[in-house]
């Protein structure tokens, strides 16, 4: 017994220095693959546990220090058939798996986080030894070969597996084959590579994260690929970049993601891919790619975290940008839409920290999300085009250097903290359009240079630089002059109209300019003067003097209604030339003593009546 023990453990030392050179070894270009005979001990039935059908579903061993695992035939007196999702994840220092010919699936993310795992061995009832294991005449270490009867291969099943420096399958097998870079058919029984592909070709499945390329530019896959799969090349660190195959419609969630310095992606034309996956190309570093005229979908975080990006889809026919699918991406500069261009999604370019601008090819857009370009510190322009209807909360909050905003009249709302913090507004006008604006839209924002005159009702919300004495404004139809100029306090004249063919006009009690509030106590000389389309005017309740020809020529007025309790004054000739036949009512209190202030000299005539 103790003589086996020591034989035992004499095979398990070879085994894992054995491995551990062809780890070494393996990662070099071409991988090396060193055939001599060895031996395995089975890894003890009870680290599994398998169900009914054959498929190992858990794996109980110790996952922080296991490097070989050799799965017996059987298990418990049922057949291995196949390995479960998720079942051997986590085990980062495992580098050799030995499998029986009877595993025809392998499921999804099987070996995720198997960082380490370089080597997979299949055996047949004929390499079965008598002392619990396996032997093989010819076993050739840094090699990842898939049982002859694989059928099923789970997406990312060997998800962040890092040190795979190449595949082989045998060429019996119905459903994948491996190819090299060459793509010459390799001899013997088994097809070898650094691709996993599907039988016909036209899927990818997975690229060997550890293969080192040693040509010259970027790497070609092969023509007649049509699917490059869910985490296809995810961790391939080759230098340079990749060349899509012109046949290529589809690559999927996070096939290109984190492969650390990719550079260049091209396309060979005439390209038909469509489809681009949730974080197909996250996480690279200096990825310079345009993508082709057949583009019509990108996912979620498709370039997200990609820092010093340099990308152009401004030919494609991409309807949407979805959430996040810039986000965080440090060193993206400008951007140009495309024409087919409709709707922004939350998040987009969320902390694209060196964002400057964004250019809209076309007129299609009529959405941008919540938090589109938020915290987008250094954009300085943009100008969102007519058919957009909201700018959503957060959408511009933290753009700190956004110095010039360019609304169309199409937009009616703008939402909780939309500009917060915009501190170097320097040009932005707020249309007549906009009917919702929020508390918070202008929280910490500079808002003295935001013009609000075309809509009166921004100006409870948009505090500007407090109008001097003397200053004139427009809020809707007509025309102030600040008398005085106060924050609380500050009174204003009507001085004009914004159109002489004005029909008729309410002068309040107050009114709101850049977000303070004037006391209207005065019309002005001249003010109403030859406004020949107006047939009545209400003067409000704090106006306490008319100025002379204020309604001089308004030959149409016939409706002079005044709600102020504090006239004091009546100009010269302020009704004359209005219409013979016009009334002026007064407040009932008033009567007798407005009675007096509206003289002859003020061009009142006997025609004219004074009513309660």
């Amino acid at each position: 017994m103790e003589r086996y023990q020591k034989k035992r453990m004499a095979k398990v030392m070879v085994v894992v220095l054995s491995c551990m050179m062809g780890f070494l070894f393996g990662l070099g270009n071409g991988l090396v693959a060193r055939a001599q005979e060895m031996s395995f001990p089975f890894t003890p039935e009870s680290n599994f546990i398998c169900d009914a059908n054959g498929i190992i579903t858990a794996y109980n061993g110790n996952k922080e220090v296991d490097e070989v695992i050799v799965i017996p035939q059987t298990i418990r007196s049922v057949s291995v058939r196949g390995l479960g999702d998720n079942v051997f994840a986590g085990c980062e220092k495992l580098h050799t798996v030995i499998l029986p010919e009877t595993v025809t699936s392998i499921g999804s993310y099987a070996f995720n986080g198997c960082k380490g795992l370089s080597t997979m061995a299949v055996y047949n009832s004929e390499e079965l030894n008598d002392s619990n294991g396996v032997t093989f005449e010819e076993y050739r270490s840094g090699i990842i070969t898939l049982p002859a009867n694989l059928n099923a291969l789970g997406e990312g099943a060997f998800l962040t597996c890092k040190s795979i420096g190449r595949f082989a399958v045998a060429k019996s097998n119905g459903m994948f084959k491996a190819a090299d870079v060459s793509g010459a058919e390799s001899e013997g029984d088994y097809n070898e590579g650094e691709m996993l592909l599907s039988k016909n070709g036209g899927i990818l499945y997975r690229f060997a994260a550890g293969f080192h390329y040693t040509g010259q530019g970027l790497y070609p896959l092969p023509e007649g690929l049509t699917v490059i799969g869910n985490y296809a090349l995810e961790a391939v660190g080759l230098n340079g970049g990749f060349t899509i195959p012109s046949t290529v419609t589809t690559i999927g969630s996070y096939a290109f993601h984190e492969c650390g310095n990719l550079n260049t992606v091209t396309f060979t034309e005439p390209s038909v891919v469509s489809v681009f996956g949730d974080y197909a190309f996250a996480k690279n570093s200096n990825l310079n790619i345009t993508l082709p005229a057949s583009v019509t979908t990108l996912g979620i975080y498709t370039f997200a975290y990609c820092s010093n990006i340099q990308i152009d889809i401004s030919k494609t026919q991409i309807a949407k940008l979805p959430e996040y699918v810039f986000y965080e991406c440090d060193n993206l500069h400008t951007l140009t839409t495309p024409v087919t261009l409709k709707s922004i999604e939350a998040y987009a370019f969320y902390g694209c920290n060196n964002f400057n601008n964004i250019y809209f090819l076309g007129e299609t857009l009529d959405k941008i999300g919540t938090g589109a370009f938020q915290t987008c510190n250094n954009l300085h322009e943009i100008v969102i085009p007519s058919g957009v209807t909201s700018i959503e909360n957060d959408t511009f909050d933290g753009c700190q250097n956004l110095n010039k905003i360019i609304l169309p009249d199409t937009v009616t709302t703008i939402g909780d903290n939309a500009f917060k913090d915009c501190q170097n507004i320097h040009e932005m006008v707020i249309p007549p359009s906009v009917k919702y604006i929020s508390n918070s839209s202008f929280t910490g924002a500079n808002q003295g240079n935001i013009d609000t005159s075309r809509n009166e009702y921004s100006q409870k919300f948009i505090k500007g630089k407090l109008p001097l004495k003397g200053e004139t404004f427009i809020v809707g139809d007509l025309k102030y002059k600040v008398i005085k100029s106060s924050e609380k306090n500050g009174t204003v004249s009507v001085c004009g109209v914004n159109s002489k063919k004005l029909k008729s006009a309410v002068i309040g009690a107050t009114v709101i300019y850049k977000g303070y509030t004037f006391k209207v106590t005065e019309i002005a000389a001249n003010a109403f003067k030859k406004c020949t389309k107006m047939t009545k005017i209400t003067v409000g309740n704090n106006v306490t003097k008319i100025g002379k020809n204020a309604f001089n020529s308004a030959k149409k007025l016939k409706q002079l209604t005044i709600k102020s309790t504090k006239l004091k004054s009546v100009g010269k000739n302020a009704l004359k030339g209005i219409s013979k036949k016009a009334v002026v009512k007064v407040p009932k209190k008033k009567y007798k003593k407005y009675k007096k202030l509206f003289k002859s000299s003020t061009g009142f005539k006997k025609t004219m009546k004074i009513k309660k």
